[in-house]
C-alpha cells in the first residue's frame, strides 16, 4: 500500500492531482490488491509465534482491493479535489523501459533502479494478483488496513 503511493513509485502526484498507470482502458477497472506494511508485519509475527498456525507455507494476505477508477474516486472524496487518471504508456512500453534499465550501467550496478517498474508491471498486468487469499487466518487477530483509511491518514499528515 505504502509503496504504490510513495513519490518514488511515481504513480500518485499530489501536486498535479494525477493518478498514473500503464496499460489500456481495461487497466482502469482491473482489481488491484494492496497490503499495508504493518499488516504484513502483524501477519508475519502471528505465523512466527502462534503454534496453531501452520509453518512452512506461504500466506497470501490482502488489505484491500480497488480499481484505479475506485482509487481516483476515493482520492477525490478524501482530498476534496478531482484526480486525473493519466496513462503513461502501454504494458509493452513499461516492459521496454524495464529492459532498457536492466541493460544500463546503473541497472547493472543497482537492480533497485528498475525493481519499482517491475512491481508496476506485475500490478497493472494482473500478474501480481493473488488467486488464493488467506486473510481468514488473521482476521480474528487484527483488522486489515483499508485503502480509504490509509489515504485519509496520509492526507492528514500533510
Amino acid at each position: 500500500m505504502e509503496m504504490f503511493f510513495a513519490p518514488k513509485y511515481e504513480m500518485l502526484d499530489m501536486k498535479t492531482k494525477e493518478l498514473r498507470y500503464y496499460g489500456d482502458d481495461s487497466t482502469l477497472d482491473l482489481p488491484l490488491q494492496f497490503t499495508a506494511y504493518a499488516d504484513t508485519a502483524r501477519a508475519t509475527s502471528i505465523v512466527a509465534m502462534d503454534d496453531n498456525i501452520e509453518l512452512n507455507r506461504r500466506y497470501n494476505i490482502v488489505g484491500d482491493t480497488k480499481s484505479l477508477r475506485q482509487i481516483g474516486d476515493m482520492l477525490r472524496e478524501v482530498t476534496g479535489t478531482p484526480f486525473k487518471l493519466v496513462k503513461q504508456g502501454s504494458l509493452d512500453d513499461l516492459r521496454n523501459k524495464i529492459n532498457q534499465q536492466r541493460q544500463s550501467d546503473e541497472g547493472k550496478r543497482n537492480p533497485r533502479s528498475y525493481v519499482i517498474n517491475e512491481c508496476k508491471l506485475n500490478l497493472f498486468s494482473g500478474k501480481g494478483k493473488f488467486d488464493r487469499v488467506d486473510n481468514d487466518k488473521f482476521e480474528d487477530r487484527f483488522k486489515f488496513t483499508q485503502l480509504r483509511d490509509y489515504l485519509t491518514r496520509a492526507q492528514g499528515r500533510k
